[in-house]
């Protein structure tokens, strides 16, 4: 996966079911895991790819309409992305950010931090090996804006305007991945713009 936008998608948990005896408890609301992406993969590449202000919402615990116990909130993990502890995620390059709120985290579980990421929280756990990644901040700024995206054929224009999520002037992830000789990134960024090989991006 690379070069994608993943912005105000959710996952919510079913509430759980109800009960109709004094000594019982409502059922507990069911999981809500990777607001943005949920793998079960043996193996997920994601790299130069921005994850904002997704959602995890654990499912409402059950009622009890005879006086009994009401059931617990489903729990919840991975605002942005969740991988089944099975497979491997690797993530590279790319920016991690709940909403402005601070109130739906944490970003990821079970993803393997491959350098060069920027998160707003904790969660992604650095490597050991490739040192880059900037955890814990809080200045990852974005704005919408809308990016022709067409088509040119025999001299006519076809296509549509789409949203896109872009970086606000000042934010510190610009020019945050510098050039490596033999590496090249993507053509372009993910507002449809060349991105400067091998310079920084």
């Amino acid at each position: 996966i690379e070069n994608s936008i993943f912005f105000f998608n959710s996952c919510q948990g079913g509430d759980g079911g109800s009960a109709g005896l004094s000594n019982a408890f409502g059922g507990v609301g069911g999981l809500a895991r990777g607001g943005a992406v949920w793998s079960s993969a043996a193996l997920t590449q994601m790299g130069f790819c921005t994850l904002a202000t997704n959602f995890v919402i654990g499912g409402g615990g059950g009622t009890n309409t005879a006086g009994g116990f009401p059931g617990t909130t489903g729990a919840t993990a991975g605002s942005e992305i969740f991988q089944l502890a099975a497979g491997v995620f690797n993530l590279s390059a790319s920016l991690l950010s709940y909403d402005p709120s601070g109130t739906n985290f944490p970003n990821v579980a079970g993803v393997t931090d491959a350098g060069y990421n920027i998160s707003s929280d904790a969660s992604l756990t650095k490597s050991t090996i490739i040192t880059t990644t900037w955890n814990n901040n809080p200045n990852l700024f974005f704005t919408f804006f809308q990016e022709t995206n067409s088509v040119i054929v025999g001299g006519s224009s076809f296509g549509s305007y789409i949203l896109t999520l872009g970086l606000a002037i000042g934010s510190s992830a610009q020019g945050f991945v510098p050039g490596v000789p033999g590496l090249t990134f993507p053509a372009t960024d993910e507002t449809l713009f060349p991105r400067p090989t091998p310079t920084t991006a």
